[in-house]
């Protein structure tokens, strides 16, 4: 049965090549490859619509509720910070694919459920 009213907590990890999805709610995870590539050598997410895309099939697919609150944390090794624009991009696809909450971590530490679930009540 569906609960609409609890909040889904989903934490995506965004990579150049593949994004991880988890519901920290249920535990279930999953790893999306996308078929059209959404990045390019300088930017994890160049491709607006491949990216919303691709966030769209794993929120769907985790998701219980209409209720969806996404911290999404981008991940390459070789860039240092991320500029207003690209903070941007990651708010915009992950609130078109469905979240009603996004949060953005910069950190590139993976965190554990716990943490996203503080994070995301927060809010």
């Amino acid at each position: 049965m569906f609960n609409w009213f609890k909040p889904d907590l989903i934490y995506i990890r965004i990579y150049k090549h593949k994004m991880e999805f988890k519901n920290c709610v249920t535990q279930e995870t999953l790893i999306k490859i996308p078929s059209t590539t959404y990045s390019n050598s300088r930017m994890i997410l160049a491709d607006f619509i491949a990216a919303e895309e691709l966030i769209r099939e794993g929120i769907s697919q985790l998701c219980r509720s209409h209720l969806i609150k996404v911290l999404i944390q981008p991940f390459d090794h070789h860039i240092k910070e991320f500029s207003p624009v690209e903070i941007r991009c990651f708010l915009d696809s992950t609130e078109h694919a469905g979240a009603k909450t996004v949060i953005i971590d910069t950190t590139q530490i993976k965190l554990s459920s716990e943490e996203v679930i503080k994070r995301l009540k927060k809010v």
